[in-house]
């Protein structure tokens, strides 16, 4: 696995523009859910944010592993 990971060429993954579409993409959203959690427990005492927040990770999670799998190995 580390043999893998030395061979991954930084800048080349940083140019490409749909990892930096997902990765800001996700970024936002990741952000808007733990917001939607602090406002919950200040003023709504609701469950359906902190659902909302597992259901985001586990959306995320699956979405990384499947371009994982998808992405074209060299």
């Amino acid at each position: 696995m580390t043999k893998i990971l030395r061979r991954l060429d930084l800048r080349q993954i940083q140019r490409e523009r749909t990892t930096r579409f997902v990765f800001y993409l996700f970024g936002t959203f990741g952000i808007a859910a733990n917001l939607l959690q602090l406002y919950n427990t200040a003023f709504l005492g609701a469950f359906w944010p902190f659902f909302a927040g597992i259901v985001f990770q586990l959306v995320t999670t699956m979405l990384q592993f499947a371009r994982m799998i998808l992405s074209p190995s060299e």
